[in-house]
This record gives C-alpha cells, sequence and structure tokens, in this order.
C-alpha cells in the first residue's frame, strides 16, 4: 500500500511538473539567453567566438559566460540548417534542453527565432513541446542522481509584433505544452511496473483525470458486469490474477446541444503480460509491464483532447486485465464466446490482446454507434521484426481513414506506415472447431503474425464504421533514447489523436 501512494502521488504530480514556458516582449531571466542561429545569421560580437569552431552550423551548441555584470550570465547559441523546417527546430530545442541540464541551469530567456520558413507561432509550438518531451525522466524512484529538470523557459518575442501576434504565440505554446504534458504522463503509465500498476490502478488514473475536467466522464465495468454483457473474451484473459478485468469507460463531450456520433478509441491494457499458460520465456517477459501502452495512449490522448477543449465528441474504453497464470487461468484450446457471438479457439495465450480488444470493440459500437474507431495495442513482436521502434505499423478499413492518419502523423512526427489488410490473412486463423483461432497454430512467431493478428480484429469491426489499428509494439517502447524521446515509453500516438481529432472532428459536421 505504500507503493502504491507513492506512484499515485508522482503520477498526480505529473500533471504540474512539466516545463513552464511563458511569453513576452521583455527578457526575465537574467541567468541565461538562448538564441538560435543560421550560418548566414550574423554573429554577435560581444562574444569571443574567434578561438572556437562555432559556425551557426546545424546541431551546434556554443555556451559563453558573460559575467555577473551583463544583462544574461550565459549566453547559449544553437545552430540551425540555412533553411530549417519544424524538424529541424524539434532537434535544436533538443540540444538546448540537453545543454541546459548540463551546465545545470533550470531557466532561461529564449529568444523566438525569426524564420521564413516557419510562421513565429509554430515556432513557438515547437519548442514548448519540445522542451516538456526533451526534460522528461523516469527516474522518481532513484534516491540520488535524479535528473536537473528544467523550471521555466520565457520566449521573448520581437518587439515589432503586435497584441495579435502576441496572442497567436501564447496560444501556440498553450497547446505544445498541453501536448507535452500529456505525452509525458502517458510515458508515464507505460513506465509505471506492474507491482503497482494493476487495473484498479489504471482504472483509478481515469478517475482521477476525470475529476479535474467537467466534460469527462465515466463508468466501469468490473468483472460481474463483463459476464453479464457477455464479453468473455476480456473476462478469462484476466479471470486468472487477483486484480479481476474490467473495462473502462470514458466519453468527452467537448459542445453541448445534440451530440453527434462519436470517435471511439479502444486501447489494449494488459498491466502484465505472462503469456498465461504458454509462458513468456526469459527474456521476452521482463518488459510486459509496457504491454498496456496502447490504453496509456487512449488515457494520454483524452487528456489532450480536454484540456485543449477540442470542440468534439469523443468515447475511450480501456480493455484492463492482466494475463497471469494460475489455476483459473485460460487454457490453451479452449474455446470461448465473445461479445459478438463469434466463437474463438484458443491456440496460445500468449495472443491475448486481441481478445480483450474484440469485446472491447463490440461494446464500444454497440452502445455507443461510432462513426471512426481507432484502436491501439502493443499487439505483436511481428511489427516489431517489419517497421523496428522508429514507425508505427497500422491497418485501416478506409482509404479516406487512411490518409487523414497520415496527415496526422506527419504534423506531428508520430510516425506511422499502412499495412496491408486482406482477406487471405483471414483464411489463416480460420478455426477448425470454433469460428476462428486466436492466432495461427504454428510454434514460435507465426509468418504475417501482425497481419493475422489485424485480420482477426476486423471481424469485430460493425457495418459502417471506419476502423483503424495500430500496433504500437515497436513504436511504443524504445530500447535506447533517441533525440527527445527517452529510452522506455515513448508516448506514441497521443499527439497524433489529438491532432486528428482537430484535423477531422472538430470543424465538419462528423463533431
Amino acid at each position: 500500500m505504500q507503493n502504491l501512494r507513492r506512484m499515485t502521488r508522482h503520477c498526480a504530480s505529473s500533471q504540474t511538473r512539466a516545463v513552464a514556458v511563458s511569453v513576452g516582449q521583455q527578457f526575465l531571466n537574467k541567468s541565461a539567453v538562448v538564441q538560435f542561429l543560421r550560418p548566414k545569421d550574423p554573429l554577435p560580437k560581444d562574444i569571443p567566438l574567434e578561438s572556437s569552431d562555432f559556425s551557426a552550423e546545424k546541431g551546434q551548441v556554443f555556451v559563453h559566460n558573460n559575467g555577473p555584470q551583463s544583462d544574461h550570465y550565459r549566453t547559449v547559441l544553437v545552430g540551425l540548417p540555412e533553411k530549417p523546417v519544424a524538424a529541424d527546430l524539434a532537434d535544436a530545442t533538443q540540444a538546448v534542453v540537453a545543454k541546459l541540464k548540463s551546465i545545470k541551469q533550470p531557466s532561461a530567456d529564449v529568444i523566438l527565432p525569426s524564420l521564413d520558413e516557419l510562421q513565429v507561432q509554430d515556432a513557438a509550438h515547437v519548442i514548448s513541446l519540445i522542451s516538456c518531451l526533451s526534460d522528461y525522466k523516469f527516474d522518481q524512484f532513484l534516491s540520488k542522481g535524479r535528473d536537473l529538470k528544467i523550471e521555466n523557459l520565457h520566449l521573448v518575442a520581437g518587439s515589432d509584433m503586435g497584441t495579435d501576434q502576441v496572442q497567436g504565440v501564447q496560444g501556440s505554446v498553450s497547446k505544445g505544452t498541453i501536448l507535452g504534458n500529456a505525452v509525458n504522463w502517458c510515458r508515464d503509465l507505460g513506465n509505471a511496473r506492474s507491482d503497482i500498476s494493476t487495473p484498479s490502478y489504471y482504472q483509478k488514473q481515469a478517475e482521477e483525470l476525470c475529476n479535474l475536467h467537467s466534460s469527462l466522464s465515466m463508468k466501469v465495468l468490473q468483472q460481474d458486469d463483463l459476464l453479464a454483457e457477455g464479453m468473455h473474451l476480456l473476462n478469462e484473459v484476466g479471470k486468472g490474477a487477483d486484480d479481476k478485468p474490467r473495462l473502462v469507460i470514458m466519453e468527452y463531450k467537448g459542445s453541448t446541444g445534440d451530440l453527434p456520433p462519436p470517435l471511439a478509441l479502444v486501447g489494449k491494457g494488459i498491466t502484465f503480460d505472462t503469456g498465461g499458460l504458454n509462458l513468456k520465456p526469459t527474456g521476452g517477459i521482463e518488459t510486459m509491464y509496457m504491454d498496456m501502452n496502447g490504453a496509456a495512449t487512449v488515457l494520454g490522448a483524452m487528456k489532450a483532447i480536454a484540456e485543449l477543449q477540442l470542440p468534439c465528441h469523443v468515447v475511450a474504453a480501456l480493455a484492463l486485465a492482466e494475463n497471469a497464470i494460475g489455476p483459473n487461468a485460460l487454457k490453451p484450446e479452449a474455446v470461448v464466446t465473445s461479445m459478438k457471438g463469434l466463437t474463438v479457439e484458443i491456440s496460445n495465450t500468449d495472443a491475448e490482446g486481441r481478445l480483450v480488444l474484440a469485446d472491447a470493440m463490440t461494446y464500444v459500437q454497440r452502445n455507443y454507434k461510432p462513426h471512426t474507431l481507432l484502436d491501439f495495442a502493443t499487439l505483436t513482436g511481428a511489427m516489431i521484426i517489419s517497421l523496428g521502434e522508429h514507425f508505427c505499423g497500422y491497418f485501416c478499413n478506409s482509404d479516406e481513414l487512411a490518409q487523414q492518419i497520415d496527415k496526422a502523423a506527419t504534423a506531428t512526427d508520430d510516425k506511422s506506415w499502412r499495412m496491408p489488410l486482406h482477406a487471405n490473412y483471414l483464411a489463416d486463423i480460420k478455426g477448425s472447431v470454433a469460428d476462428l483461432r486466436n492466432r495461427q497454430p504454428q510454434a514460435g512467431q507465426p509468418p504475417g503474425a501482425a497481419c493475422t493478428a489485424a485480420a482477426f480484429l476486423e471481424e469485430f469491426v460493425e457495418d459502417g464504421v471506419r476502423w483503424a489499428h495500430f500496433d504500437l509494439a515497436g513504436s511504443s517502447v524504445a530500447s535506447a533514447a533517441r533525440g527527445y524521446r527517452p529510452k522506455g515509453a515513448t508516448g506514441y500516438g497521443v499527439q497524433l489523436v489529438a491532432q486528428y481529432a482537430q484535423d477531422t472532428l472538430c470543424d465538419s459536421k462528423a463533431a
């Protein structure tokens, strides 16, 4: 119980612990000033750069100690390419945060760059967002040696900017910090260890989020409710654990009056995956506390949507269970009836994610009638083999929806790649004594496993519903830090969902 209280405090504090980013036209921090420079920009004349190799090239960072008599004790110069785009500014911002941490400088003024290729509002958004993401490190359990946290960055706008422009910059900063905080909360949820992060724990996280926003409401279907609804797939996966399975439903209403059909988000929340009686081996089981990253993505997206106050209607479902071993655990070759009525032959208890998603998808479609459903899951090792950790593979039954996803992915750098849906993959998982198998019967990693998993899920998509399935197995977990993406949980998908909602829901009748 002591550990539970400690982690609960941590996750609550993650909602307020991020970098504070402010905007103004005056300098505030005497300690340090940051300036972005391109090779063609004039170098500051009051800084002796002759003896250095700094030439404002991309990736270069130079720190000069001006002394206590100067307006700023330190000046940090950061190089940009000749024609920088948002990704270049993101990389430069990450370099700034890393340098400020290394010189133990928790606050600084940052001069907003004036770039032909990037509007000042967009630059402000990138700097605020990437500052939050770059400052993240999951280190609260270290007794010493914790990372320095950046406390405040003050963006200094040009003196020639009018009031409307400054307000536009402030709006961009607000959006950037909201998204950064939501992604970091998603990372915290993914990195939390499973001795604490049980189905009950994630239910509590959802409750706390809903308590913060009047636009959010929720209900929970506990084990008895699952059985009453016929959600036997979800129940069977989690019935062997002490903390029983449940379905958490959250609803966001961003406008009043008659509500349109919602966007539905469904997240796989296997809080620890032993593999069940088809037990995972050493080397494959250790990171399975992150098998709930799909649910974390959905929670982070709901936080972002609510705090951005997007005028849309969204329903989220968290399919929460622990795939444990024990006398009550699901057994291989059992036949289970889904909520939809399709029967499923359990070829392998370690193919459990698609089972909990199937019932959650059916429940949401029958009770909320969404026009579009997006599901998120760390579903298959095959996706890691296919695309590694850099891209998320997704499957989609609508070309229009795929184009919208690709647009949102490009805008947010949540990289995605469309994978094939085809009847041939469904044929591979037809059951011998039931309608479906939960995976091919071959030992080891069967061929096309990510594609057959998607084909399984497509069987639970109702007619007329646009659907995309995101297999997060590689993209939501990083084996090493890369730029502003840390080792461990990455928070993939939070920005993509928020951007998709803003692009396609908020300015259309579908919202």
